[in-house]
């Protein structure tokens, strides 16, 4: 039974580039008995293409999901654009990370988790959570901002993974610059990568379908710049929760993405392998020698 009904609003890239991402969202909902009620006949929020050009008919998007949803409702979604237009129309509005950043949600996760008999699900995985500007501003996500209960950072933490504090994960991933001014665009992305490298982790976490495109689909056209190939993956952040739960899916949705991952998953699991290994004939010989 479940336990939770929210309305859900997609966004128009979890029709497009972010399939996965929505497909996560869902799927983790369903395995921790959270009811995600999609907005009927949901249409684009207007995001900051429209608000550029008409603002008034970027307002009049957002009502209208708000409308859709039904009065009084709070309505939640994965991308931070949308939960900013539909806040900014009046509504009440909030990221996904709210939802799975309740402590009773989490208490869910950690029993699905256990439940798999992994005592490191994720093996030696160092996680570098990109919040961008939009996330940086914790009232997308009702949640203290204090450097202790960034949401992303808690799950990534509660999924296993080791959380890397790095100079990138406030910046600007280009947003829609990318196609309008591409040399301002890539220069943001340029510095993020910069950042990354020094930072030591093994790969981005995202919470942001915009900023998850243009990191892993741009890495090719940065590296060629640099003169320097890129291989980063960049994971959506219910992704890795699923690959900490061992739900069936995860492959497929990570096979979506431009950038390699899978690579990075094999070798967490020989890594760990090897280290379990190790563990039992340390042990083994510690027995036989009393």
């Amino acid at each position: 039974m479940t336990t939770d009904t929210l309305a859900y609003y997609p966004g128009c890239l979890a029709e497009e580039t972010a399939r996965e991402y929505d497909a996560s969202i869902r799927t983790l909902c369903r395995a921790l008995e959270i009811e995600l009620d999609e907005i009927d006949d949901w249409n684009c929020c207007g995001a900051g293409v429209v608000r550029d050009v008409n603002p008034a008919a970027a307002e009049a998007l957002a009502r209208r999901v708000l409308d859709a949803a039904g009065t009084g409702r709070t309505v939640v979604s994965g991308c931070p654009v949308c939960v900013r237009r539909l806040q900014e129309a009046g509504g009440s509005a909030y990221h996904v990370l709210s939802v799975f950043a309740r402590q009773d949600v989490r208490e869910r996760i950690r029993a699905k988790i256990e439940a798999k008999g992994e005592a490191r699900p994720l093996g030696s995985m160092k996680a570098a959570c990109f919040y961008g500007p939009e996330l940086a501003d914790a009232a997308l996500w009702e949640t203290a901002a204090d450097d202790e209960a960034w949401p992303m950072d808690v799950l990534m933490t509660l999924a296993g993974a080791k959380v890397i504090r790095w100079g990138g994960s406030r910046r600007s991933a280009g947003g829609y610059l990318l196609f309008a001014k591409p040399e301002t665009g890539f220069e943001m992305l340029g510095k993020i990568f910069r950042d990354f490298e020094k930072s030591g982790a093994d790969a981005i976490v995202t919470a942001d379908p915009h900023a998850h495109f243009n990191l892993d689909v741009f890495q090719y056209e940065i590296g060629r710049r640099r003169k320097r190939a890129l291989d980063v993956p960049v994971l959506h952040f219910t992704e890795v929760l699923a690959l900490a739960m061992e739900l069936e899916p995860t492959e497929r949705w990570l096979e979506r993405h431009v950038t390699g991952t899978l690579p990075l998953i094999d070798r967490l699991c020989i890594e760990e392998d090897k280290r379990l290994e190790a563990e039992k004939k340390a042990a083994k010989r510690k027995k036989e020698t009393g």
